[in-house]
């Protein structure tokens, strides 16, 4: 699996994932993470930054980055309809 990431400086990076590191990432979420993204989205969005990165996979928020990265693909096409 390959996702496409932008850093806080907007540059383009695609990391390629194995789906089986993701199950086993997802089965470990870190409750700091989820609890950082339910009160510093911010924050959180940077430390999911530094843990892909430097491929720390263990300890990605999975959960809520596989939703935000839903939400970012339902924006984009009710844009591209409005257009």
């Amino acid at each position: 699996m390959q996702i496409l990431l932008r850093s806080p400086n907007f540059s383009l990076t695609t990391i390629t994932v194995k789906p089986f590191l993701i199950e086993i990432a997802m089965s470990s979420l870190k409750t700091h993470s989820q609890t950082l993204y339910g009160i510093d989205y911010l924050q959180w969005i940077e430390t999911i930054m530094e843990k892909l990165q430097s491929q720390d996979y263990a300890n990605v928020d999975w959960e809520n980055l596989i939703e935000e990265i839903a939400d970012i693909g339902r924006s984009e096409r009710r844009v591209s309809r409005v257009i």
